[in-house]
């Protein structure tokens, strides 16, 4: 039963019309064939009123003969079709009742949220004004969108968008707009939430204040860890309630492009960069480097007077993308501008003739002449020698970096005692 106070109230009732300033109840529709008198009697039902301020108040019957009626302040059960002209200043719902069974189009009073609610057409749905925003779509992905599941616009039948499950791998994936507030079969359209609360989910492994993401690797899945790059780290919300079965979550949908969320797959500069702070590398992005060394000494055997590569006794060091696939090189990943530094010390069994060793960079296997090369003569048998370069290289994807010994006298097996080579990306081609 819900009571109404106004200020000017008109009741149409079959045929009769009663203008009241008062509460008033009507129980049952008044036959135009009752006077006035006999009417009001009929629809007013007045209890004990000791105690009533009464006033005067006009009824006008069908015909447009009016009279007078005193009635007091009044309280009345709504039972059938009525309409309400004039203003309103108030309406009050009846509080601490258990929720209604469902009724399409029914309005009232929700004691658990403390709000007003109301029921759609689907009767496993609550909609609390003022807590939630929801919006329809049909779903058409071939299965059915489960409550919970976060979803994107995926294309439109007739004046509906349909959606499917979000993923936070693409752009177009990733533009999140909603989440599944009950169980969608395929074809069939159903309710979405875009703001405030969705009820029935599983949120046992996160605590109340878990901030939730979109999934990277699960469509339609949230997840307490932020995807990294070159994901996209779509915020969804927070839970608020930890359950197996009652658990919610708050969302608080925001944009969802690149830019919004500041993970930028490439970017052009056509001037100068300013950064005025630090420059903080997170995930799989950063500088591109590799390092491989040798302790120990290794034995490269000369056969002529060509470049001879190191091809045996190197380990991997510290390595970032650049990878190090064998014991005597490195490849790059993407085609660039890749410096490297490289340093040895070597011997030889004989120092006959005073050799001149020569010693550089091998890409593919094919040595480097000048660029990046090292020279030293060696002039006695107890003579180490030691040397070093560092160039820049255009380098190509999967190109392999090693380095050669040259002896340019004789073929006087070289002795490499240590061995360090440095390579890392400077930039793009």
């Amino acid at each position: 039963m819900s009571r109404f106070r106004y200020i000017f109230l008109g009741l149409v009732l079959g045929g009769m019309t009663a203008w009241a300033g008062s509460n008033v109840s009507i129980l049952a529709e008044v036959s135009a064939a009752l006077g006035v008198n006999d009417a009001i009697k009929q629809i007013l039902h007045i209890g004990d009123t000791d105690g009533l301020e009464a006033t005067e108040h006009t009824v006008r019957d069908i015909d447009g003969t009016t009279s007078a009626l005193d009635v007091g302040t009044l309280s009345v059960t709504v039972d059938g079709d009525f309409a309400i002209t004039g203003s309103m200043d108030e309406l009050q719902f009846t509080t601490g009742l258990v929720a209604p069974d469902h009724s399409e189009g029914l309005i009232f009073y929700d004691d658990t949220e403390k709000c007003l609610a109301y029921y759609n057409n689907r009767s496993d749905v609550t909609h609390q004004a003022g807590r939630e925003l929801w919006t329809r779509a049909t779903n058409k992905t071939g299965s059915t969108i489960t409550n919970g599941t976060l979803v994107y616009v995926s294309g439109a039948q007739g004046n509906r968008p349909t959606m499917a499950p979000a993923k936070a791998d693409a752009p177009a994936t990733a533009r999140i707009l909603a989440m599944a507030t009950e169980e969608i079969l395929d074809n069939m359209t159903g309710e979405f939430t875009t703001f405030g609360g969705v009820h029935d989910l599983n949120t046992s492994a996160d605590t109340a204040g878990t901030a939730v993401y979109l999934s990277a690797s699960v469509a339609g899945v949230w997840t307490s860890t932020a995807p990294l790059e070159p994901n996209f780290p779509i915020f969804v919300g927070t839970v608020t309630r930890q359950n197996a079965n009652d658990g919610i979550i708050e969302l608080s949908l925001g944009p969802t492009d690149v830019v919004s969320h500041m993970v930028i797959q490439s970017i052009a500069i056509n001037d100068s960069l300013n950064v005025a702070g630090d420059v903080t590398y997170t995930g799989g992005g950063g500088i591109m480097f590799g390092h491989m060394y040798m302790d120990g000494d290794f034995t490269t055997t000369i056969g002529n007077a060509d470049p001879t590569e190191v091809d045996t006794g190197l380990v991997a060091g510290n390595l970032h993308r650049i990878s190090f696939p064998d014991d005597h090189y490195l490849t790059v990943p993407v085609d660039g501008h890749y410096a490297i530094a490289w340093n040895m010390s070597f011997s030889l069994t004989s120092a006959a003739g005073q050799p001149q060793i020569h010693a550089g960079v091998m890409i593919d296997g094919v040595g480097l002449d000048e660029d990046g090369e090292g020279h030293r003569s060696i002039l006695t048998a107890n003579d180490v020698g030691s040397m070093g370069a560092n160039t820049i290289l255009d380098l190509s994807a999967n190109e392999q970096i090693s380095i050669f010994v040259q002896n340019l006298t004789n073929t006087t097996d070289v002795v490499v005692g240590h061995l360090n080579v440095t390579l890392w990306m400077m930039g793009g081609t």
